[in-house]
Protein backbone atom coordinates (compact mmCIF):
# COMPACT_ATOMS: atom_id res chain seq x y z
CA UNK A 1 0.00 0.00 0.00
CA UNK A 2 2.57 2.38 1.03
CA UNK A 3 4.64 1.55 -2.46
CA UNK A 4 1.33 2.58 -4.46
CA UNK A 5 0.93 5.41 -2.53
CA UNK A 6 4.59 6.84 -3.36
CA UNK A 7 4.32 5.54 -7.57
CA UNK A 8 1.42 7.43 -7.32
CA UNK A 9 2.63 10.57 -5.88
CA UNK A 10 6.09 10.42 -7.76
CA UNK A 11 4.36 9.14 -11.57
CA UNK A 12 0.61 10.40 -10.80
CA UNK A 13 0.92 13.86 -9.52
CA UNK A 14 3.21 15.13 -12.66
CA UNK A 15 0.88 13.36 -15.43
CA UNK A 16 -1.96 14.88 -14.01
CA UNK A 17 -0.26 18.48 -14.02
CA UNK A 18 0.80 18.04 -17.52
CA UNK A 19 -2.57 17.03 -18.38
CA UNK A 20 -3.90 19.92 -16.95
CA UNK A 21 -1.35 22.21 -18.12
CA UNK A 22 -2.73 21.62 -21.59
CA UNK A 23 -5.12 24.03 -21.19
CA UNK A 24 -3.55 26.61 -19.32
CA UNK A 25 -3.01 29.35 -22.35
CA UNK A 26 -4.20 33.15 -22.70
CA UNK A 27 -7.18 34.20 -25.48
CA UNK A 28 -6.35 37.06 -27.72
CA UNK A 29 -7.96 40.34 -26.16
CA UNK A 30 -10.27 40.59 -29.15
CA UNK A 31 -12.92 43.04 -28.58
CA UNK A 32 -16.89 42.77 -29.19
CA UNK A 33 -16.74 44.26 -32.61
CA UNK A 34 -13.77 42.07 -33.89
CA UNK A 35 -10.76 44.30 -33.36
CA UNK A 36 -7.76 43.34 -31.24
CA UNK A 37 -7.22 45.60 -28.36
CA UNK A 38 -4.30 46.02 -25.99
CA UNK A 39 -2.75 42.92 -24.21
CA UNK A 40 -4.13 44.10 -20.30
CA UNK A 41 -4.30 41.13 -18.19
CA UNK A 42 -8.17 41.83 -17.84
CA UNK A 43 -8.07 41.81 -21.51
CA UNK A 44 -6.57 38.39 -22.31
CA UNK A 45 -8.11 36.38 -19.17
CA UNK A 46 -11.52 37.64 -19.40
CA UNK A 47 -12.69 35.02 -22.64
CA UNK A 48 -11.34 31.95 -20.61
CA UNK A 49 -11.28 33.30 -16.99
CA UNK A 50 -13.55 29.71 -15.37
CA UNK A 51 -11.08 27.96 -17.57
CA UNK A 52 -8.03 30.05 -15.79
CA UNK A 53 -10.00 29.75 -11.93
CA UNK A 54 -9.99 26.20 -12.60
CA UNK A 55 -6.47 25.10 -13.50
CA UNK A 56 -4.59 27.09 -11.33
CA UNK A 57 -6.90 25.73 -7.82
CA UNK A 58 -6.32 22.49 -9.37
CA UNK A 59 -2.52 23.09 -10.28
CA UNK A 60 -1.53 24.35 -6.74
CA UNK A 61 -2.45 21.52 -5.02
CA UNK A 62 0.00 19.27 -7.79
CA UNK A 63 2.69 21.78 -7.75
CA UNK A 64 3.15 20.81 -4.68
CA UNK A 65 2.34 16.85 -4.89
CA UNK A 66 5.27 16.69 -7.73
CA UNK A 67 7.61 18.96 -5.19
CA UNK A 68 6.66 16.58 -3.03
CA UNK A 69 7.79 13.25 -5.65
CA UNK A 70 11.12 14.78 -6.70
CA UNK A 71 11.93 14.78 -2.72
CA UNK A 72 11.04 11.08 -2.48
CA UNK A 73 13.04 9.89 -5.17
CA UNK A 74 16.50 11.52 -3.61
CA UNK A 75 15.12 10.95 -0.08
CA UNK A 76 17.57 8.25 0.78
CA UNK A 77 20.70 9.45 -0.62
CA UNK A 78 22.96 11.45 1.05
CA UNK A 79 25.10 12.94 -1.40
CA UNK A 80 25.34 16.43 -1.20
CA UNK A 81 23.45 16.79 -4.80
CA UNK A 82 20.52 14.76 -3.04
CA UNK A 83 20.59 16.93 -0.25
CA UNK A 84 20.54 20.04 -2.20
CA UNK A 85 17.77 18.93 -4.34
CA UNK A 86 15.56 18.12 -1.40
CA UNK A 87 16.06 21.45 -0.05
CA UNK A 88 15.38 23.28 -3.37
CA UNK A 89 11.65 21.31 -3.33
CA UNK A 90 10.65 22.81 -0.40
CA UNK A 91 11.97 26.55 -1.52
CA UNK A 92 9.99 25.78 -5.16
CA UNK A 93 6.84 24.62 -3.08
CA UNK A 94 6.25 27.67 -0.85
CA UNK A 95 7.52 30.30 -3.83
CA UNK A 96 5.33 28.77 -6.56
CA UNK A 97 2.22 28.13 -4.16
CA UNK A 98 2.36 31.98 -3.45
CA UNK A 99 2.61 32.94 -7.22
CA UNK A 100 0.32 30.94 -8.31
CA UNK A 101 -2.21 31.96 -5.35
CA UNK A 102 -1.83 35.99 -6.62
CA UNK A 103 -0.63 35.58 -10.17
CA UNK A 104 -3.07 32.67 -10.78
CA UNK A 105 -6.22 32.87 -8.25
CA UNK A 106 -6.71 36.11 -7.06
CA UNK A 107 -6.04 38.02 -10.46
CA UNK A 108 -8.71 35.08 -11.61
CA UNK A 109 -11.09 35.95 -9.36
CA UNK A 110 -10.60 40.02 -9.87
CA UNK A 111 -11.19 39.78 -13.69
CA UNK A 112 -14.16 37.73 -12.94
CA UNK A 113 -15.73 39.49 -10.84
CA UNK A 114 -14.90 42.67 -12.91
CA UNK A 115 -16.93 41.16 -15.90
CA UNK A 116 -19.98 41.73 -14.08
CA UNK A 117 -19.50 45.30 -13.20
CA UNK A 118 -20.41 48.25 -16.08
CA UNK A 119 -18.15 48.95 -17.89
CA UNK A 120 -17.74 52.43 -16.74
CA UNK A 121 -16.54 50.72 -13.73
CA UNK A 122 -14.52 48.15 -15.32
CA UNK A 123 -11.46 51.00 -16.34
CA UNK A 124 -10.60 51.44 -12.44
CA UNK A 125 -10.01 47.42 -11.95
CA UNK A 126 -8.36 47.20 -14.88
CA UNK A 127 -5.68 49.17 -13.57
CA UNK A 128 -5.60 47.05 -10.41
CA UNK A 129 -5.48 44.03 -12.15
CA UNK A 130 -2.74 44.83 -14.12
CA UNK A 131 -0.62 46.58 -11.06
CA UNK A 132 -1.17 43.39 -9.23
CA UNK A 133 -0.05 41.30 -12.11
CA UNK A 134 3.40 43.50 -12.74
CA UNK A 135 4.13 43.66 -8.88
CA UNK A 136 7.72 43.25 -8.34
CA UNK A 137 7.26 40.92 -5.22
CA UNK A 138 4.14 38.59 -6.25
CA UNK A 139 3.47 39.00 -9.45
CA UNK A 140 3.84 37.11 -12.71
CA UNK A 141 7.63 38.36 -13.46
CA UNK A 142 8.70 38.73 -9.67
CA UNK A 143 10.79 37.74 -6.88
CA UNK A 144 8.35 34.69 -5.83
CA UNK A 145 8.08 33.56 -9.77
CA UNK A 146 12.27 33.90 -10.28
CA UNK A 147 12.73 32.24 -6.36
CA UNK A 148 10.42 29.10 -7.34
CA UNK A 149 11.39 28.19 -10.99
CA UNK A 150 15.46 28.96 -10.12
CA UNK A 151 14.78 26.41 -7.07
CA UNK A 152 12.59 23.95 -9.31
CA UNK A 153 15.62 23.82 -11.90
CA UNK A 154 18.55 23.37 -9.36
CA UNK A 155 16.34 20.57 -7.43
CA UNK A 156 15.58 18.70 -9.98
CA UNK A 157 18.51 18.83 -11.88
CA UNK A 158 20.23 17.82 -8.26
CA UNK A 159 18.23 14.87 -8.24
CA UNK A 160 19.26 13.55 -11.43
CA UNK A 161 23.17 14.03 -10.26
CA UNK A 162 22.48 12.92 -7.53
CA UNK A 163 20.54 9.22 -9.04
CA UNK A 164 23.35 9.10 -11.58
CA UNK A 165 25.79 9.04 -8.68
CA UNK A 166 23.53 6.45 -7.13
CA UNK A 167 24.34 4.41 -10.40
CA UNK A 168 20.78 5.43 -12.28
CA UNK A 169 21.34 5.20 -16.22
CA UNK A 170 21.59 8.32 -18.09
CA UNK A 171 18.51 8.10 -19.91
CA UNK A 172 16.37 8.75 -17.15
CA UNK A 173 18.98 11.42 -16.06
CA UNK A 174 18.55 13.22 -19.49
CA UNK A 175 14.92 13.56 -19.05
CA UNK A 176 15.17 14.69 -15.93
CA UNK A 177 17.75 17.48 -16.77
CA UNK A 178 15.40 18.30 -19.45
CA UNK A 179 12.18 18.79 -17.86
CA UNK A 180 14.10 20.97 -14.75
CA UNK A 181 14.62 23.06 -17.63
CA UNK A 182 11.33 23.34 -19.95
CA UNK A 183 9.17 23.61 -16.91
CA UNK A 184 11.52 26.11 -15.21
CA UNK A 185 11.02 28.35 -17.93
CA UNK A 186 7.13 28.20 -18.31
CA UNK A 187 4.62 25.95 -16.97
CA UNK A 188 1.98 27.11 -19.11
CA UNK A 189 1.26 25.39 -22.42
CA UNK A 190 3.36 24.00 -24.20
CA UNK A 191 6.42 24.40 -21.78
CA UNK A 192 4.51 22.77 -18.97
CA UNK A 193 2.71 19.66 -20.80
CA UNK A 194 6.44 18.97 -22.27
CA UNK A 195 8.14 19.44 -19.10
CA UNK A 196 6.24 16.82 -16.92
CA UNK A 197 5.87 14.24 -20.19
CA UNK A 198 9.97 14.44 -19.38
CA UNK A 199 9.91 13.85 -15.92
CA UNK A 200 6.88 11.19 -15.92
CA UNK A 201 9.11 9.21 -18.41
CA UNK A 202 11.95 9.24 -16.11
CA UNK A 203 10.18 8.40 -13.03
CA UNK A 204 8.73 4.96 -15.16
CA UNK A 205 11.63 4.40 -16.29
CA UNK A 206 13.47 4.40 -12.98
CA UNK A 207 10.86 2.76 -11.39
CA UNK A 208 10.18 -0.04 -13.93
CA UNK A 209 13.13 -0.21 -16.57
CA UNK A 210 16.29 0.37 -14.87
CA UNK A 211 18.42 -2.08 -16.62
CA UNK A 212 17.06 -1.25 -20.29
CA UNK A 213 20.03 0.55 -21.11
CA UNK A 214 22.53 -2.28 -20.17
CA UNK A 215 23.77 -5.35 -22.36
CA UNK A 216 22.82 -8.84 -22.05
CA UNK A 217 26.69 -9.24 -20.73
CA UNK A 218 26.16 -6.84 -18.00
CA UNK A 219 22.94 -7.69 -17.09
CA UNK A 220 24.64 -11.13 -16.41
CA UNK A 221 27.56 -10.14 -13.64
CA UNK A 222 26.65 -11.38 -10.70
CA UNK A 223 28.26 -8.00 -8.93
CA UNK A 224 25.68 -5.67 -10.68
CA UNK A 225 22.45 -6.88 -8.17
CA UNK A 226 23.39 -4.64 -6.11
CA UNK A 227 23.40 -1.54 -8.20
CA UNK A 228 20.32 -3.34 -10.02
CA UNK A 229 18.59 -3.21 -6.77
CA UNK A 230 19.07 0.03 -5.84
CA UNK A 231 18.00 1.63 -9.24
CA UNK A 232 15.26 -0.20 -9.54
CA UNK A 233 13.77 0.78 -5.64
CA UNK A 234 14.59 4.53 -6.30
CA UNK A 235 12.21 5.72 -7.20
CA UNK A 236 9.94 3.83 -4.74
CA UNK A 237 12.26 4.50 -2.02
CA UNK A 238 12.15 0.92 -0.85
CA UNK A 239 16.13 1.04 -0.79
CA UNK A 240 18.88 3.16 0.29
CA UNK A 241 21.67 3.26 -2.73
CA UNK A 242 23.83 5.46 -1.11
CA UNK A 243 23.31 6.07 2.54
CA UNK A 244 26.44 6.03 4.60
CA UNK A 245 27.93 3.78 1.67
CA UNK A 246 28.46 3.87 -1.99
CA UNK A 247 27.42 1.04 -3.97
CA UNK A 248 31.02 0.39 -5.43
CA UNK A 249 31.89 -0.04 -1.39
CA UNK A 250 28.78 -2.34 -1.10
CA UNK A 251 30.39 -4.05 -3.83
CA UNK A 252 33.26 -4.68 -2.03
CA UNK A 253 32.36 -5.80 0.95
CA UNK A 254 30.44 -8.72 -0.50
CA UNK A 255 34.09 -9.81 -2.20
CA UNK A 256 35.53 -9.80 1.09
CA UNK A 257 32.63 -11.91 3.14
Amino acid sequence: MKLALIRLVVIGAPLFLGLVEVWHFESLPFDSEGNLGPFTRYRVLAPVIDQWLIIHLVQVPLLALVGLGVYLVVRELNSIAAIIARVSMVVFVVFYTVLDAVAGIAIGVLVRDTKELPVSQQNAIEGAIESLWNNPVVGNVSLFSWTGALAWIIGVISAAVGIRMAGAPRGPVALMILAALIFGMSHASPNGPIGMACLVAAFIWLEFFPDSTRTPAENQKPDQSGEKEAITNMASGTASPTKEMPIRKRRRNRRRK
